[in-house]
């Protein structure tokens, strides 16, 4: 590539990284009292029921629901209440 054509990886420069969220802070574990929110939470998606999902989601301790854990149930809770209103929406 030439230098100053604009293109990004030239082979003078190094390619460039993003940055990696949440690999500077350690995550502490869950206060057993979230982790049973939790476990609850994941039953009830288990059982296709995320509203009852979230109403344990929401029982969290709210410096605890960036946790890894809590955030990927809350990422499956979304998927299963638009996969349920996806087809509600067919059924009409």
């Amino acid at each position: 590539m030439r230098s100053g054509s604009g293109c990004v990886g030239s082979p003078t420069s190094p390619p460039r990284r993003l940055p990696e969220l949440g690999k500077d802070k350690a995550v502490k574990e869950l206060e057993p009292h979230d982790k049973r929110h939790l476990d609850a939470a994941q039953g009830w998606l288990g059982l296709g029921n995320w509203r009852e999902a979230n109403e344990e989601l929401e029982q969290i301790t709210p410096e605890r629901r960036a946790h890894p854990d809590v955030l990927a149930l809350l990422a499956r809770r979304l998927i299963v209440a638009i996969s349920e209103t996806k087809s509600l929406g067919r059924c009409q």
